[in-house]
């Protein structure tokens, strides 16, 4: 199966030669066809030390898949399933310039990302006493939407993201890869040329492939990538709820350890 590093993890290669410090996970894009192989061996992990996430799975919102570590926890915010220690497995899906696909898969993913990002909001009881003090209306109902009908519409979201999916899997071959953006709910389109064969690159201390254009993508996604961000803006954005790197325990035996 075709595979090359992504986002942080290319970024890592090329700069850092492996890990970026401050963005500790893995990230790997997958063409479509490869992607869909690779899901399809669920079954096949049975009775060893990995599985195999994506929209399928109940309790799980994601448009792109996760390759666990069943002997981890891993818990990134409140309310999410637990999973183990992840690499996250993006597809690249064939572009079509028509219009109404564009519209189709567009405003499908843009209503399921946005309504999977504010349906985790939780909101402390200051910041509600905070709202009805200052009589900001507008805020307190965001807030009550956020915390009742949206999580309620989590449900609907995985319909789409499944719809959409089923959408991307036919559409024809092109000279473009089109793919979500996993910071907004735009989607990119790129050159499928700029990914091609791959490049080998030494990451820690084995190798990754990354893609042929690299830079093109890099400088795309990150402007002048070579250059490190200033201290101040190197948090992780990663959510970390509850980590256990051991041992598979249930939820119950999570909340018991908070």
């Amino acid at each position: 199966m075709r595979y090359y590093a992504a986002y942080g993890t290319a970024l890592g290669a090329v700069r850092h030669r492996g890990i970026i410090p401050w963005d500790d996970d893995i990230d790997v894009w997958m063409p479509r066809e490869d992607y869909e192989r690779f899901l399809s061996l669920r079954n096949q992990l049975t009775g060893t030390p990995y599985e195999i996430l994506d929209i399928q799975n109940k309790g799980y919102y994601l448009y792109f898949a996760k390759f666990c570590d069943k002997n981890t926890t891993l818990i990134e915010r409140e309310g999410e399933p637990i999973i183990g220690l992840y690499i996250d497995i993006f597809p690249l899906d064939n572009y079509d310039p028509s219009k109404k696909w564009l519209k189709q898969v567009n405003s499908l993913y843009r209503y399921a990302w946005l309504t999977y990002g504010h349906s985790y909001r939780n909101y402390s009881w200051k910041e509600v006493k905070g709202a009805l003090y200052q009589s900001r209306w507008g805020r307190l109902g965001i807030m009550i939407v956020d915390t009742t009908l949206l999580k309620i519409l989590r449900h609907p979201s995985k319909l789409f993201i499944t719809y959409i999916n089923n959408v991307l899997k036919t559409t024809p071959k092109s000279e473009k890869i089109w793919m979500y953006s996993i910071i907004s709910s735009e989607c990119k389109i790129y050159p499928k040329k700029w990914f091609g064969e791959g490049i080998e690159m030494p990451f820690e201390n084995f190798s990754v492939t990354l893609p042929s254009g690299y830079n093109q993508i890099l400088s795309t996604e990150y402007g002048d990538y070579m250059t490190p961000p200033p201290i101040e803006k190197r948090p992780s954005h990663h959510f970390r709820y509850f980590v256990n790197l051991k041992k598979r325990l249930t939820l119950k035996e999570v909340k018991e350890n908070l």
